[in-house]
């Protein structure tokens, strides 16, 4: 992106980038919450454990998200300059949870009668 205006390469605004970073964790959230619905929805005509077990999983993961959004905000709000990432064992749940959903949702499917 290119402009008339002298000097404007080095500037920029520093509180976009993470607003743009917030909404599009909101849109995943969003997203995972459909998948959880989804999942609830599955179980409601084809009554099975894993497929629970998937829609925990991801409103878990949603938690964790919305646990570690919060948790980066703050410090942002504090110090735009924290280089500080969320705390590993955040990031580690989050992938654990992400990972049992999605073994649940594979044994649900197939042990699905078709």
């Amino acid at each position: 992106m290119t402009t008339s205006e002298p000097g404007f390469a080095g500037r920029r605004d520093p509180g976009l980038q993470p607003e743009r970073t917030a909404l599009s964790w909101r849109r995943t959230m969003l997203t995972a919450v459909v998948a959880a619905l989804i999942c609830v929805r599955a179980w409601v005509v084809t009554p099975s454990a894993w497929l629970v077990v998937a829609a925990a999983a991801v409103l878990v993961v949603v938690g964790l998200t919305a646990a570690g959004q919060t948790l980066r905000f703050a410090r942002y709000r504090r110090d735009p300059a924290d280089p500080r990432p969320v705390p590993l064992p955040l990031l580690l749940g989050t992938g654990a949870m992400i990972a049992v959903a999605s073994v649940a949702c594979l044994i649900g499917a197939a042990l699905r009668p078709w």
